[in-house]
């Protein structure tokens, strides 16, 4: 076993969004920077929101990522009865207690805290009961749940981005660990199962604070070991506000289906809390260059505009061979060899891969669209159309050669250029004109421009 353990623990409750990723990626990176072991545990033993299809949906969204286990997954799901096991330890050993309080005794409570203006606490009715009053309880067999007993203590932990945190057990009193369908709370599973694993470092978002002193509560009374804890700061959106997880654009799966890159992702997602003198990293990069305990303290913002600036970056800077990998999986086939050269042929023309298909598709159709058919028009086209098969060499000479010909006509560089783009893909702008005439080949264009003249 290692010495540095660490976990990522989603709920499938949802599509796996970018701040969960972003989790995920700083765990993989700390573990791969110290040869630790990474932990994958899905923490499904919410019955009403977990769904089946949301597992394989995270799975696949973390191997697209290029996000790897060590361990896992493991399933909360399966692991019932040892929490229900270490919760009837602890009240044997007088640190928890069975609560037998209705679901109107307890809005009642509620009520009255409000009424009072004050933070809801669990009055304790059942904290007091007689071994005798539990028992008939029992027999009866009365709904109830199992509560953790608090003190009065202090929490202190020194969080490595936030740094010392200090809490009272009585800010948030006696809490449930135990649910009356028998299923552990999210507190009680995830702090049982850190232990069990042997969890060194947790590595989770900054909006799971206020659950770590129930957790270090847990672990002191089961005698365990405290992991190191470290909460990455809160994503927010260009309003500064917190990130809803679940607008479906946040998704990975959305971002995946718009044609980013999962190498663009990673490094963007790394960024969110975290400074590096350079912008564009590779993953491999990321595990040498990544210091966890520089993150900052404030919300990171998501700017999805720098996103779209990393992926074009990325489009152009990937080897040939990991350009056609990462098309191949957006499309989920294999490309054949024409498919091939005119993807790397025009992947520095798109700023993502969603684009670059739908241009390759309106290319490869060999479609013409209807420009407007000036005798102007008409004119310039045709010349062109005598020029293109003497034309010889790369896009320095085609740039050239055009220039030349365009001399020689008071036809505009701009206006010839707006025309070809349309009549070949259906839009003045965008695409760079040499590039659309080389991709596809002089001969192809012939084709296509003698169609428009006789359309």
């Amino acid at each position: 076993m290692s010495d540095v353990r660490v976990r990522f623990a989603p709920s499938p409750t949802g599509r796996l969004h970018i701040g969960n990723a972003r989790n995920a990626l700083v765990n993989y990176i700390f573990s791969r920077q110290r040869n630790g072991d990474f932990i994958l545990r899905i923490d499904d033993t919410d019955l009403q929101r977990s769904r089946g299809i949301y597992i394989q949906n995270i799975m696949d969204d973390l191997e697209w990522l290029g996000i790897t286990f060590t361990e896992g997954p493991y399933f909360q799901s399966e692991r019932i009865k040892i929490y229900r096991d270490y919760a009837c330890e602890l009240v044997e050993k007088g640190d928890a207690y069975f609560c037998f309080c209705s679901e109107e005794d307890i809005r009642k409570e509620k009520q009255e805290a409000k009424k009072r203006s004050i933070p809801y606490r669990y009055s304790g009715k059942c904290r007091h009961l007689s071994k005798k009053e539990i028992q008939e309880n029992l027999n009866k067999k009365l709904p109830y749940v199992i509560r953790f007993k608090t003190r009065g203590q202090r929490i202190e932990f020194n969080d490595g981005v936030f740094g010392k945190m200090n809490f009272n057990d009585l800010d948030f009193g006696d809490f449930v660990i135990l649910r009356s369908n028998g299923f552990p709370t999210y507190n009680f599973s995830s702090a049982i199962d850190d232990a069990l694993f042997d969890i060194t470092h947790v590595i989770r978002g900054e909006d799971h604070l206020s659950n770590t002193p129930k957790q270090i509560l847990i672990l002191n009374s089961i005698d365990r070991h405290i992991p190191k804890f470290f909460h990455l700061p809160i994503v927010l959106d260009k309003e500064r506000k917190k990130l809803s997880k679940r607008e479906e654009h946040l998704s990975i799966n959305h971002l995946k289906e718009d044609g980013i890159l999962p190498q663009a992702l990673c490094n963007f997602m790394v960024l969110l809390g975290w400074h590096c003198k350079s912008e564009i990293v590779t993953t491999d990069e990321l595990i040498e260059k990544y210091d966890i305990y520089r993150v900052g303290r404030s919300g990171a913002v998501c700017d999805f505009s720098k996103l779209r600036w990393l992926n074009k970056k990325f489009m152009r800077m990937l080897d040939d061979g990991s350009f056609i990998d990462s098309f191949s999986r957006y499309l989920n086939r294999d490309l054949i060899e024409e498919e091939s050269r005119l993807a790397l042929c025009l992947r520095s023309e798109t700023n993502d891969l969603k684009q670059l298909n739908e241009l390759m598709e309106v290319i490869l159709k060999g479609n013409i669209f209807p420009a407007k058919k000036t005798e102007e028009n008409k004119d310039i086209v045709r010349k062109f159309i005598d020029f293109l098969p003497h034309f010889k060499g790369g896009e320095k000479e085609l740039k050239q050669g055009i220039n030349g010909f365009l001399e020689s006509d008071s036809f505009s560089k701009r206006a010839f250029y707006s025309l070809l783009r349309y009549i070949l893909i259906g839009s003045e702008e965008g695409v760079s004109i040499l590039k659309l005439i080389l991709c596809p080949g002089k001969e192809e264009i012939i084709k296509r421009l003698n169609m428009w003249m006789k359309l």
